[in-house]
């Protein structure tokens, strides 16, 4: 399990470092061929060391600990696999309503903390189905054998 989300956050962050490449790089060329300002020599490798903590913290700090909760959850019920998908949405929020409380020094705003919460679905989605999918996947076909 480790392993797995491990490499996944680190193919996370590699991904997100190149997009933020092409991007930097775009802007680049935008601002070269606008006659504009070109910016500072530290915003390439400032936008590096954002992409990895941000990875790391989304990783590290809601991602795998949420997956984790379910798959403990669904081993311990021996439910099927996909009973991971609710139970890792429900530990992610309260996982981010937990973090945001340290953050702002106690209950955030709950406008301000249902909006930052519309975002979390899709990295979060992408993060379960590109680790815990394929195995899921398996299972709901062993489990769908094994009734008929």
């Amino acid at each position: 399990f480790l392993a797995k989300h491990g490499m996944f956050l680190m193919l996370a962050a590699v991904a997100a470092c190149l997009v933020w490449t092409a991007l930097y790089f775009a802007l680049l060329l935008w601002a070269v061929m606008t006659d504009s300002g070109v910016g500072g020599p530290l915003a390439w490798p400032a936008g590096l060391v954002a992409c990895v903590l941000g990875c790391a913290a989304f990783g590290l700090g809601v991602a795998i600990p949420a997956c984790a909760v379910a798959a403990v959850f669904r081993s311990r019920l021996r439910w099927p696999r996909m009973v991971e998908i609710p139970i890792s949405f429900l530990a992610a929020f309260a996982l981010w309503f937990g973090w945001a409380c340290v953050f702002h020094g106690g209950i955030p705003d709950p406008l301000e903390f249902l909006v930052s919460l519309l975002w979390m679905p899709l990295p979060l989605g992408t993060w379960w189905w590109l680790t815990e999918g394929p195995g899921a996947m398996w299972d709901a076909l062993r489990r769908w054998k094994a009734a008929h």
